[in-house]
């Protein structure tokens, strides 16, 4: 919160803070998430979002996603900015620029303060991703010392 509100936090984000003692997914269910589906089950559920937003944009999100295939979440910062757009040299352009240039600042330094304390975040997935991926492709046998020592082919007997 130190990163979206340097001043202090926006009484408006209060409620996105939990309480001292909480179950994180009944208070996610039945607090101020929005999550997708907004039907579904609790293990259906593929994103929780909390729009907290930051010092000059209230819309900025935490989201808590679901990797494909996983029981995990990570987390994300979404600017939800992407849709702010202003023709150059439009009175808005600039203005929406700075915007952007501002939330995406806000977005890295969360995020690099959550890689260093070593919470789920994408990067860090994704770091996890590529080491689990290179540890079982080295479990596995080689294909083409399998095929050296394996039965002849038809193209052997020509």
């Amino acid at each position: 919160m130190e990163h979206a509100y340097p001043a202090g936090v926006a009484e408006a984000a209060r409620k996105f803070i939990p309480p001292e003692e909480f179950e994180p997914l009944d208070w996610l269910m039945n607090g101020p998430a929005e999550y997708e589906p907004a039907d579904a089950r609790p293990k259906e559920i593929h994103s929780f979002a909390l729009r907290m937003g930051n010092m000059v944009y209230p819309h900025m999100k935490l989201r808590l996603t679901r990797p494909p295939h996983e029981q995990r979440y990570i987390l994300l910062v979404d600017t939800h900015d992407a849709f702010l757009h202003a023709d150059a040299g439009s009175s808005d352009a600039e203005g929406i620029e700075k915007l952007k240039e501002h939330n995406a600042a806000v977005a890295t330094a969360i995020s690099a303060a959550w890689d260093r304390a070593g919470l789920p975040t994408e990067h860090n997935y994704l770091r996890w991703k590529i080491t689990q991926t290179r540890a079982e492709r080295a479990r596995r046998p080689d294909p083409s010392a399998q095929q050296a020592g394996g039965p002849p082919s038809s193209a052997d007997n020509a």
